[in-house]
Formats: structure tokens, C-alpha cells, sequence
């Protein structure tokens, strides 16, 4: 299975619709900062998952992630509500082009 069983270490809000959590690292999770991964929750025995950006840096020993509160979303409306030691999937590739290996050389950069 492409995806691992990772546990929610801590959540917190930003605004009534902005929270950021971290997750734990599976040992032999690789990606370079700017890359995003797919992450889920199961629901009914179904896995819904959508594609996250990773804002912490690749040298932590664990994962955090931005998330708005989107009320109908299929992920985010339950994602709202993970605490401390619930479960998250984590697809185990990373991917994305938001890399420095992706920028070409130019005089200005806009972020």
C-alpha cells in the first residue's frame, strides 16, 4: 500500500479557518522543501485524500501541514476535527515543481 498510517502529534488554530498540524514521519519518507504529498483520513472504510503542501523542512523527524477549513469539503471538513493522537495516511511519494531545482535562473524571484 502506497500510503502509511501516521499519527496527528499536534494541531493549532490560526483563524476560524486556518489550522496547521504535524504529523509523525515515517522512517523512509524522502522530499525536498516545496514538494507536496497526498494525504487522507479513512471514512467508511474508504480513504479520501487530497494533495497537501509540506511546510515543514525536510531535516525534521516529523510533518506539517496548512490547511484551510473548507465546511463541505470531503477532507477538510473532518480534517478540522483530528486531535493528538489520531491517524492520518501519508502517501509515501512525494512530488511537486515548487523546488529550487525547478527555478531557472533569472534576476528576480516572486514568491
Amino acid at each position: 500500500m502506497p500510503y502509511s498510517e501516521q499519527t496527528v502529534q499536534s494541531v493549532r488554530p490560526w483563524s476560524k479557518q486556518t489550522f496547521s498540524f504535524t504529523l509523525s514521519r515515517p522512517q523512509d519518507f524522502a522530499f525536498e522543501n516545496g514538494e507536496f504529498v497526498t494525504i487522507g483520513l479513512k471514512r467508511e472504510g474508504k480513504l479520501v485524500a487530497r494533495a497537501y503542501s509540506i511546510v515543514s523542512t525536510a531535516d525534521r523527524d516529523y510533518l506539517e501541514f496548512l490547511s484551510i477549513h473548507v465546511p463541505d469539503g470531503p477532507l477538510t471538513s473532518q480534517l478540522v476535527r483530528i486531535r493528538p493522537g489520531d491517524s492520518v495516511w501519508v502517501n509515501s511519494k512525494a512530488t511537486g515543481s515548487l523546488t529550487l531545482n525547478h527555478v531557472l535562473p533569472g534576476r528576480t524571484l516572486y514568491m
